[in-house]
């Protein structure tokens, strides 16, 4: 019996199709790439080990909402608590981007936080995940009622923060509660 070229594509192209359904559910996995013997997570206020107050309430607060939209978490008190989230705030550092030309005043500048975080079973007392280092950092435009020249920039942490300082900061503290979070998800 003679197969048309037409009928062998067909045949061919059926088979590789049982193949691949076959070879891919066998791959498909059920599971939840969240850590299934956790259920709830305490967050403690991280140690500010810098000089700049209310980054650790900050980072707090993002990180509560990251949870809860993110992962099957609660968040509940450390007495009740499967996991507990800690960490400490070891960085805090603000540097010059870009200045103008004719003023020499400061058009652009970066809020650096740098954190370390330890997640762990409060059943077993074992590291689920912890790094050390983490980073992050939030541009912000000073505020036009200031005026930071590169001589005053070195002094700029010494300066109360105006409200473009706090944007760069809500930025920074956005992005170290997102990494968590990812840090948190099970390895592949």
């Amino acid at each position: 019996m003679l197969i048309t070229g037409e009928k062998m594509i067909n045949k061919i192209f059926v088979i590789i199709l049982f193949f691949l359904t076959v070879g891919c559910q066998n791959n498909i996995k059920s599971e939840s790439i969240w850590p299934t013997n956790i259920k709830s997570i305490a967050i403690e206020i991280f140690n500010n080990d810098t000089l700049t107050p209310g980054i650790e309430r900050d980072l707090a607060l993002a990180l509560e909402h990251e949870i809860l939209s993110r992962t099957p978490y609660v968040i509940t008190s450390r007495s009740s608590a499967d996991s507990i989230l800690s960490g400490s705030i070891t960085n805090h550092n603000i540097s010059q981007l870009s200045a103008s030309r004719q003023t020499r005043l400061l058009n652009e500048a970066l809020v650096s936080i740098e954190i370390n975080f330890d997640w762990r079973n409060q059943n077993t007392g074992l590291l689920i995940e912890g790094k050390k280092s983490i980073s992050a950092s939030g541009l912000f435009t000073p505020s036009r009622s200031r005026t930071y020249t590169d001589e005053t920039f070195s002094r700029l942490e010494n300066v109360s923060p105006g409200e473009g300082l706090s944007i760069g900061q809500y930025e920074a503290v956005e992005k170290l509660s997102r990494q968590i979070v990812d840090l948190m998800e099970a390895p592949w």
